[in-house]
């Protein structure tokens, strides 16, 4: 309000308009540009005034009833008048009060406060403040507000394992921050049941492991005040977490999260998990290599590249076996480039980013089969393993685990197989996966068969993993892999006069249109687009439209790609035509 062309009818005007809801005024403003000083609260009749001549900056205010002498009463009272009748028309028990007074004048205060969180939360309405964030002339009631009409948690649906660990801690890792002033990691918790206390040991249950808590902070900005406890309902900041990622469920102790996974057990509830709804991160759409500057700095970069991939769980850092690169995978350009920012800004390392290239994926179409025989020498032992593995496609995007091809004739082979051998097996089928025959991309939707399997005692889990690696490779070089695309739903968001010239510009990309409709006065497009034909949308959006529309995109599914488009995509990452 401290603006001089600073209109509050002009801005609930706008928020009518542009964001189709209905703003309910709660504040009047007292004086206008450089002379605004104060506000009325409309709900209380009270006058608060700030007195803008003091140092210390907005903290303290001048707060009385409004008297009938006043020159704004009359104002005020219309206004609260209004007030009431907006909500009369939209919550019941404000309305029924109403009638029975017969008046829109004398609604007690809490009634009316009740009135405005009940329309707020179903979102009917919206309350509308006022203030200057540039004199802090308004912060107090704002502050108050969010606490008075806003949903609290106890609003929220809460998390199905909540219940199994209440009374008990329970809380969730939702952000890793590195701090080099307090010299460490600093893990901010949400305390969902229970106590949390300076010192305490807690049972990490993703992480299968006990950890012992330092401080016990409460954020105030980039301020923090040490406490000795905190309980439910808390947002606090702790030290001393080593191990804990973003995430993470964090209770009591271990015996409490052994007492929840056998209660699971017993009651056969596979929807439920022992864990709070973590960090759901989506596969990365985009990668591209990264390189010190020098030999000097190497080391730097890597421990960089630690913190930035503990702090963003979306943010993959790999090894180019081939290459020896280190390779970042993100959620898109954007993404990347603020990794690149964070890189050089924060740990003053001047790394080099390699071109940004989309992250495809490979998978096999024809079903095939191979046998391995493993016969070598390692010092004194012998190692020994025969192995039959068979791939074909499958629905399952990821791979979990091989599946045993029963036959007449493996039977009794299959069932005499140990459990560790079967983990070993899972792992080189999972290492073999992780790189196709055609652009070394991961291998996607299929199905890895096990039909026969033979060990010399003495041979080591890893001889066995590397087998069941190196004849999955062979079968996917037999079996002729093809690559696939990630195909991205974008919703664009334009008005009428621009969506024929979005729409050409779509068609150009390889776009296919799924639905269009209104949005008020605005057109919504939803529409399927290679993601490698998305390479600078951002801007040309922004270009073709005049900056007016907007638009989201999330990852839909892998498609494959036909013959010439796949050469095409060697050649631009190899340089090199496939033969």
């Amino acid at each position: 309000m401290d603006k001089p062309a600073a209109s509050v009818s002009l801005c609930l005007s706008s928020i009518r308009d542009k964001l189709h809801v209905l703003p309910l005024l709660l504040h009047l403003p007292l004086g206008q540009g450089k002379l605004f000083r104060g506000l009325v609260d409309l709900v209380t009749l009270q006058r608060l005034e700030w007195d803008l001549s003091s140092s210390d900056r907005g903290r303290q205010y001048l707060q009385r009833a409004l008297t009938p002498e006043e020159e704004v009463w009359d104002e005020a009272q219309l206004a609260r008048c209004e007030l009431i009748d907006k909500l009369a028309d939209l919550d019941t028990p404000l309305a029924e009060y109403v009638l029975e007074q017969e008046s829109l004048e004398n609604v007690p205060a809490p009634l009316m406060r009740e009135a405005v969180r009940r329309v707020t939360l179903s979102q009917e309405a919206v309350p509308v403040l006022v203030g200057s964030s540039y004199k802090n002339v308004g912060v107090q009631p704002m502050m108050n507000a969010v606490v008075d009409f806003l949903p609290s948690p106890r609003d929220a649906t809460q998390p199905p394992a909540l219940s199994l660990y209440t009374p008990n801690l329970c809380a969730l890792a939702f952000k890793i921050v590195h701090d080099k002033q307090r010299g460490g990691i600093l893990t901010y918790l949400r305390v969902y049941s229970g106590c949390l206390e300076k010192g305490q040991r807690v049972y990490n249950v993703n992480g299968s492991r006990s950890e012992k808590l330092g401080q016990v902070l409460i954020a105030y900005a980039d301020h923090y005040k040490e406490v000795a406890s905190v309980e439910a309902g808390n947002i606090v900041v702790v030290t001393g977490l080593k191990g804990t990622n973003t995430g993470d469920t964090l209770v009591a102790n271990q015996a409490v999260a052994s007492a929840v996974k056998k209660k699971l057990a017993a009651t056969g509830d596979e929807d439920t998990t022992p864990t709070l709804l973590g960090v759901e991160v989506p596969d990365p759409v985009f990668f591209c290599s990264v390189e010190a500057p020098s030999a000097s700095q190497q080391k730097a970069l890597e421990m960089a590249l630690v913190q930035l991939e503990r702090e963003d769980p979306s943010l993959h850092v790999t090894q180019d076996e081939e290459t020896g690169q280190t390779v970042l995978s993100g959620m898109g350009e954007l993404h990347l480039e603020i990794i690149r920012d964070r890189i050089h800004k924060e740990h003053k390392v001047d790394a080099e980013l390699g071109p940004l290239q989309v992250a495809y994926r490979e998978t096999c179409s024809v079903p095939a089969t191979h046998t391995l025989q493993v016969d070598k020498m390692i010092g004194d032992s012998r190692q020994q393993v025969k192995i039959v593995l068979s791939i074909s496609p499958s629905q399952d995007h990821k791979f979990k685990s091989v599946s045993f091809e029963y036959s007449a004739d493996n039977q009794e082979n299959l069932q005499s197989l140990r459990r560790y051998h079967l983990s070993a097996i899972n792992r080189g089928v999972s290492s073999g996966l992780r790189s196709g025959p055609v652009l070394g991309c991961p291998v996607v939707d299929v199905k890895v068969g096990l039909h026969w399997f033979e060990v010399r005692p003495g041979t080591s889990e890893t001889m066995v993993a590397a087998a069941a690696a190196q004849c999955l490779q062979q079968i996917l070089a037999e079996g002729g892999c093809q690559l696939m695309e990630p195909i991205m739903v974008l919703e664009i968001v334009a008005e009428d006069d621009h969506t024929s010239t979005l729409l050409a510009d779509l068609s150009r990309r390889r776009a296919n249109v799924l639905h269009i409709s209104h949005r008020h006065n605005m057109r919504v497009l939803l529409v399927e687009c290679p993601l490698a034909e998305l390479l600078g949308y951002s801007t040309a959006i922004r270009t073709l439209s005049s900056g007016t529309a907007s638009f989201s995109m999330e990852l839909s599914h892998y498609k494959l790609v036909n013959a010439s488009q796949q050469a095409a995509v060697i050649e631009a990452v190899t340089g090199f035509q496939p033969l």
